[in-house]
Parts: C-alpha cells; structure tokens; sequence
C-alpha cells in the first residue's frame, strides 16, 4: 500500500519496507523523542516502596541469656531448700538443736593412781642406782658394784609389790604393763653387770647393757602411755 514516510514524508512504493531517503523501517513504530520519553516518565505513577524488615527488639542471643539465668535462680534456691529443709509456715523458727553431751569422763581407781605413782618414783630411782652401777664396773670397784645391785634387787621388789596391788582400769593398763616390763629388765641388767665384773666377763656386760637399752625403750613407752592418760582423762602423780 502507497504512501508516504512516517519519518521523512518521502513517497513510498506500494511494496516498500523501507523509505528510500531516510531508510526507516516500515511497520516499525516511531521512536519516540526525549520530550515524548520524559512526559511518558511524568505520567507514571510513583511504585509503592519496598518495606523495610525492622530488627527485632531482642535478639535471640539476649533470650537465651535470659533463660540460663532463670535457670540458675531456680537451682540455687533448690539446692538451699535441699540444705535446709522447707522453711517454717507462718513465720515460725526452727529450734536449735541441742549438741550431744559429752561422755563421760572416765575415772580411775584411787588404787590406780597410789600403786602406779608410787611404782613410778621407785623406778626412777633403780635408773639412779644403775648408772651408778655402770661407773664402779668401769672402774672394776667389785665392792660399789656388789652395793648397787642390791639396791636395785630391793627397789624392783618395792616396784612390782607396789604395782600388783593396782586394779585394773582399761584406759591405763597398758601403763601398768610397760611398768612391770622396765623393773624387771633393769633387774636383769643390774645382775648381768654384777655377775660380769665379778667374773671378768665381757659379753655379761654387753648382756647387761643390752637389757638396759631395752628398759629405756619401756621407758620412753611408758612416758608416752602417761602423757596420753593425762590429755584423756587428766590422769597425774600427785
């Protein structure tokens, strides 16, 4: 179909798809010019804006936060309802109990007391006269060592008289024992040294000091049982 050139104006032949003088395609629209585009622009409406997610007022990690501490509150008050009981209604206290009295404090016989003491002062003095037995044999004084073991002889007799008559008190039995054991050694030693000088014979003195450092052992043990008896009990020699 004849006519003419949308852009240009020229003629057009009747099967032409493009003007011979300005080459516009035929059938295709007219482009639009910058004043048409920016009134077009003008015409359309404003998009509605695009929302924007608003942060939450608490983020997870404050929740959680949150719930441990609930968590702890709750435990610690169980653990003090654990301890303690459940408290008293109506604003009442509970009694304080009252503390087990203390056992009785075990007492020893008068008789205890008067053969042990007695038993331990003559003792002390065997110990004495012993190492006064020591010195006249090391001197080879046949007379000063013949008069010291007798007067151990006689004092361990005075000792195991004094401690046969003691009765019997649990706590301080073991006392009595180590007592008897010390006035029988230092017999024994007093006897070996006493035979030995006598005899010009070494090994009864070496026998007799060895029954000597065994008393001392027996001593000290007693000391020992003593000092005990007297922290527990307030068991002493007058």
């Amino acid at each position: 179909m004849a006519g003419f050139c949308p852009q240009c104006g020229a003629a057009l032949a009747d099967d032409a798809r493009f003007c011979a003088k300005c080459g516009r395609s035929i059938g295709a629209p007219t482009p639009m010019s910058f004043s048409e585009k920016y009134a077009q622009a003008e015409a359309v409406p404003p998009s509605a804006p695009v929302p924007i997610p608003q942060a939450q007022s608490s983020s997870p990690y404050r929740v959680a936060l949150g719930l441990i501490l609930i968590a702890i509150v709750v435990a610690v008050a169980l653990v003090n309802m654990g301890d303690h009981g459940t408290p008293p209604q109506g604003g009442q206290t509970e009694p304080t109990p009252t503390p087990p009295a203390a056992p009785p404090v075990a007492a020893w016989p008068d008789a205890y007391q008067a053969g042990v003491c007695a038993a331990s002062t003559i003792i002390v003095g065997m110990v004495d006269h012993f190492s006064a037995l020591e010195r006249a044999a090391n001197a080879i004084d046949f007379a000063s060592v013949s008069s010291e073991s007798a007067s151990i002889a006689e004092e361990a007799k005075q000792a195991q008289d004094a401690l046969v008559g003691v009765p019997s008190w649990a706590p301080g039995n073991d006392l009595v024992r180590q007592l008897n054991a010390v006035t029988a050694n230092v017999r024994k030693a007093a006897n070996e040294y006493q035979l030995g000088v006598s005899t010009l014979d070494p090994s009864l003195i070496e026998a007799g000091t060895t029954l000597m450092t065994r008393a001392t052992g027996q001593m000290d043990q007693a000391t020992v049982d003593l000092t005990s008896l007297h922290a527990e009990y307030g068991f002493s020699c007058p």
